[in-house]
């Protein structure tokens, strides 16, 4: 059987392989749909990663299962390199997206879909979610969830 330069046998095909084709692909083709997020947001792949799949793979290791993807962390604006890559669940990448609301609770600050998951009460992270946009802040932000009218007839939080 045929071997590639990376050892990865004659198609090179595997899912540690793909995921790094896809990353230099985002930072640097042209042609890629993503390329916006990554290289339109100044996001590079170290110049060790990009010349070398190996080199890669001894940095990051062998994804541990098929539910875990490359993931920039702990920076989601920082570059692929050692220190900010790791495999990751889909839940894992969610939670490390820029976008995410972030509070301070009991003096930490945190995610605000993890103190409401922490509470038990994440049938209620929508409602919560959405006080937490219009302004509401501590006890008032988790208080009880209730299915009342306002002054106009509308239901409210």
């Amino acid at each position: 059987m045929a071997r590639l330069s990376h050892g990865e046998g004659a198609t090179g095909l595997t899912a540690e392989y793909k995921a790094w084709k896809h990353m230099i692909q985002r930072c640097y083709d042209p042609n890629c749909k993503m390329r916006a997020y990554y290289a339109g947001r100044g996001i590079t792949v170290c110049a060790e990663w990009r010349k070398s799949y190996v080199v890669f793979l001894a940095h990051v290791g062998r994804r541990p299962s098929p539910q875990h993807s490359l993931d920039r962390w702990p920076d989601p604006h920082g570059n692929y390199e050692p220190g900010n890559v790791r495999w990751a669940t889909d839940t894992e990448q969610a939670r490390n997206k820029c976008n995410n609301l972030r509070l301070e609770y009991e003096g930490v600050n945190r995610l605000l879909v993890e103190v409401v998951e922490e509470m038990g009460r994440f049938h209620e992270y929508g409602a919560i979610k959405h006080r937490f946009l219009r302004g509401w802040r501590g006890e008032r932000l988790f208080s009880p969830i209730g299915k009342g009218r306002d002054r106009r007839g509308r239901f409210s939080l």
